[in-house]
């Protein structure tokens, strides 16, 4: 017994002096590696530095033990992102006839600078026709708030609090176009309500490009697709990369189905966030026409097999006294930049001002020829804007024939 511990213990001995021994040697040996391994990688750097031209870098995050990507994320962005409150005024038919009162809305929305603007849905402020618009600040804090800008067929507002308010940390702007499927993604807002106020859900990116049809009879194209959880209350939230930066718009989810929501690119309203803080407005253009893209529509078997576009707009009715578009037309460039969709068609007017005269390139019956569009209506004006909409009849008409119709 005595001399089965002792071999036991001995072996014991021997292994830990073995092991000292070893971990002594191996220390120097792994010390001198080292230090030649930090020399070479200190001189491959100073060469890499003087070689490239500075540019500017931008603020990345730095993910410590025990840290997900998602807790970094929202310690860096969440006193960005606001909730928002409104009141309006709406009128709708009872069996007593049409009765008229007050209803309030729920959203949220993100600071996009210091001085008080802020980004969020369209449809949060009414579409415009908010009565009073409130923000909430993640510190519980409140603030009047006014509309400074809303386009219905982006499903874009801005709104504006006043440039004192110390509660105003804007938030990093990302750029979409760098976002890939696959891509993790971080969605914060005010899903049911403020009593969930900031809530964070988290995924990818499941689809770029995506085109959803809405029950107001609106299509929206060019949308990014996500399975970070989006209810009622998230539309007008930031939907943030990996490094905490905005690159999307929360705007909606796919009916009852969960795990499908999408989201506006940032960088479809980066241009009128840069005019507004350069000018303090800004005028939406519009077309008025109604429109698909042609790769959406030959998937559906829509198009005829005169049109000899490989992508473009096909305009399927007009509604505005200039006779410059027709019907059956297809738009395939603005000022020769390439049209695909729709969503590439409303990021290319965004860079125009009513007043503006353009040079479009269509194919009609067959030919390609280039004609002069003047913008003369401005969609940020809401009462302009439903002028220049088909009337009733023309809306149930073109429901009826082709439900994909499109306002840009």
């Amino acid at each position: 017994m005595s001399n089965r511990s002792y071999k036991r213990s001995g072996g014991k001995f021997s292994s830990f002096a073995s092991a000292l021994i070893g971990a002594i040697v191996g220390g120097f040996v792994v010390y001198f590696l080292l230090s030649g391994a930090k020399d070479n990688s200190k001189t491959n750097v100073d060469k890499n530095i003087e070689s490239q031209p500075k540019k500017e870098i931008s603020q990345t995050i730095d993910i410590k033990e025990n840290e997900s990507m998602e807790s970094v994320v929202v310690k860096k962005s969440i006193d960005s992102v606001v909730g928002i409150n409104t009141i309006s005024k709406v009128t709708r038919q009872s069996f007593f006839g049409p009765q008229s009162g007050y209803v309030e809305g729920i959203g949220s929305g993100s600071i996009v600078s210091e001085d008080g603007y802020i980004v969020t849905n369209s449809h949060v402020v009414s579409d415009g026709e908010a009565k009073e618009i409130n923000v909430l600040f993640n510190n519980g804090e409140t603030a009047p708030a006014e509309l400074v800008w809303n386009d219905a067929s982006l499903d874009l507002a801005i709104i504006k609090v006043a440039s004192d308010n110390e509660n105003l940390k804007a938030i990093d702007i990302g750029d979409s176009d760098e976002i890939g499927v696959g891509d993790r993604v971080v969605a914060i807002g005010n899903p049911l309500g403020f009593q969930l106020q900031s809530t964070v859900t988290s995924g990818i990116i499941s689809g770029l490009n995506r085109s959803v049809s809405f029950n107001t009879g609106v299509q929206m194209d060019g949308l990014m697709q996500t399975d970070a959880a989006i209810n009622s209350g998230n539309s007008g939230g930031a939907l943030l990369n990996s490094k905490g930066e905005l690159i999307g718009i929360n705007t909606a989810k796919a009916g009852n189905s969960d795990g499908i929501g999408f989201a506006i690119p940032i960088n479809t309203v980066k241009p009128v966030i840069d005019k507004i803080r350069e000018n303090g407005k800004f005028d939406s253009v519009y077309l008025g026409i109604t429109g698909q893209s042609l790769d959406y529509l030959r998937q559906l078997q829509y198009l005829k097999d005169t049109i000899k576009a490989k992508s473009g707009i096909y305009v399927v009715s007009v509604f505005t006294d200039d006779s410059t578009i027709k019907e059956g037309d297809v738009i395939t460039k603005i000022d020769d930049k390439a049209v695909k969709d729709m969503g590439s068609l409303k990021k290319l007017l965004l860079a125009y001002n009513v007043g503006d005269t353009v040079k479009l390139t269509i194919e009609r019956d067959g030919k390609e020829k280039e004609v002069d569009f003047e913008f003369t209506v401005d969609s940020s004006n809401v009462d302009e804007y439903k002028s220049a909409k088909p009337n009733q009849a023309t809306e149930n008409r073109e429901e009826k024939s082709n439900p994909f119709f499109n306002l840009p």
